[in-house]
């Protein structure tokens, strides 16, 4: 259940991070402000439509865990293009290794297929 919590806190840090990043990036005010919304509003969209436990699109597997490495990486690049790599390697390094406790106590495939969700 820890694991489990943890988990979600990295989610949310990882948002925390697309929009840190966003907020460093492009030219101008208005582009700061638009990537700060942008990068974490479609990771968010993303990650909800297949990799949050009530998903409507369950991914197992193989893609649960590219999924996985796709969102949570580019949260950890983003800290580092935007001179966080400290951050970054904290992120990442704790994402790997939560992401590996749950795989070991059989929690990390939280879908039991990939189809619609149950209503």
């Amino acid at each position: 259940m820890a694991s489990l919590g943890l988990q979600f806190l990295l989610e949310l840090a990882a948002l925390a991070a697309l929009g840190y990043w966003g907020s460093t990036a492009g030219d101008g005010t208005f582009a700061h402000v638009a990537l700060a919304i942008a990068a974490p509003l479609l990771a968010a969209i993303v990650w909800g439509m297949f990799g949050s436990p009530k998903a409507p699109f369950h991914l197992r597997r193989a893609w649960r865990l590219l999924l996985e490495v796709v969102f949570f990486g580019s949260a950890a690049a983003a800290l580092v293009v935007a001179d966080r790599p400290v951050l970054g390697a904290v992120l990442a390094a704790t994402v790997a290794a939560n992401v590996a406790l749950l795989y070991a106590l059989g929690e990390g495939d939280v879908s039991p297929q990939w189809r619609p969700a149950e209503r």
